[in-house]
């Protein structure tokens, strides 16, 4: 049975956005404007789509998409769907799609959301907090990066016959810059922790090589986890869970990681593991295992990465003391 009688499917660009109003026999498209209110007023007031009646799909454009479903879902209440493109993509083959413009695509994702309405996932946007603390890293990240890039010209300066001064001071001077910059966010970005995940940080801390980093890459974009039932969607919307390739009896090609997800947190979540698999006793006790059974390191360290975001996903979804022997608990109890 259709809980919705009416689907919107919003195929979002940078500036533009194409909706397709779709009620199960036709389409109505309309041309926008990548602007919250505009939306509000043309889409939502004008047609007079009701709440209850409408469900409004859209695909994971990476920012995007962001502010149109936080207004729709935080200010309007309009149930709101974010969907994978890799989804639609797939959803379009299905249908032998061979065209691909925004308005076929806001048609395609109109009637997925009607076909799949029962089993689609409401986006519940995350706090402001979480918002403020992924711009914060990502910007950290990002300085980082040039600081990276000043030192190696700095280094390559030096290797010449000859080399200017003045411009080894500039690029010195540039570097205390950006230093600078990124103490000042550092201490914003543990101000907003402490504020506002002050408890959800100290249950963090208690899982050996869990450092700041993490705890905020976490909680930056997870938060705790509102948008996620299970750790296997997790480690799936990271690219951690792997991908097996087999058919039949003769082929067998090596499985691999997915790599389909966040390269960020799949980034920090790496450089992590190369710690935990010495210092956290579950992921130590796997890495070893595996090295055991002929497993080459980065498979094994692909694999910690995946547990230690499984017992972040844990203490943090249930807001439980981590215990390193939880699992052997439960083996005895049951």
């Amino acid at each position: 049975m259709r809980r919705f009688k009416k689907v919107v499917g919003i195929d979002v660009a940078k500036e533009t956005v194409v909706a397709s109003i779709y009620d199960g026999k036709e389409h109505k498209l309309m041309d926008l404007r990548n602007d919250p209110k505009s939306i509000e007023e043309e889409l939502i007031r004008k047609k007079g789509l009701a709440k209850g009646e409408t469900l409004i799909v859209m695909e994971n454009t990476g920012t995007y998409h962001l502010r149109i479903a936080c207004h729709l879902s935080e200010q309007l209440g309009y149930p709101v769907s974010i969907i994978n493109p890799f989804v639609i993509k797939k959803f379009a083959e299905r249908k032998l799609k061979r065209v691909k413009t925004d308005q076929v695509d806001a048609k395609l994702i109109a009637e997925y959301g009607m076909m799949e309405q029962e089993e689609i996932r409401i986006f519940r946007p995350k706090a402001r907090a979480c918002y403020e603390i992924d711009s914060i890293i990502k910007t950290i990240d990002g300085f980082q990066g040039q600081v990276n890039g000043l030192l190696s010209r700095i280094e390559n300066m030096n290797n010449l016959p000859y080399k200017d001064k003045e411009a080894e001071r500039s690029l010195k001077r540039a570097i205390g810059a950006l230093n600078r910059e990124i103490k000042k966010l550092e201490k914003r970005l543990e101000d907003i922790i402490d504020q506002n995940f002050k408890t959800e940080k100290e249950v963090l801390k208690k899982i050996p090589r869990v450092g700041s980093k993490l705890t905020a890459v976490v909680l930056g974009i997870f938060g705790r986890f509102e948008n996620f039932e299970r750790a296997k969607e997790v480690t799936s919307y990271i690219g951690i869970c792997p991908s097996p390739y087999i058919s039949g009896k003769s082929v067998r090609g090596s499985g691999r990681i997915s790599k389909r997800g966040n390269a960020f947190i799949r980034k920090t979540l790496y450089v992590c593991a190369l710690s935990a698999s010495r210092y956290n006793k579950g992921c130590k006790e796997l890495y070893e295992r595996m090295i055991e059974n002929g497993k080459r390191k980065r498979v094994a360290l692909i694999a910690v990465a995946n547990k230690l975001i499984r017992q972040i996903f844990g203490v943090l979804k249930n807001m439980r003391e981590y215990d390193p022997d939880y699992h052997a608990k439960v083996v005895t109890f049951s």
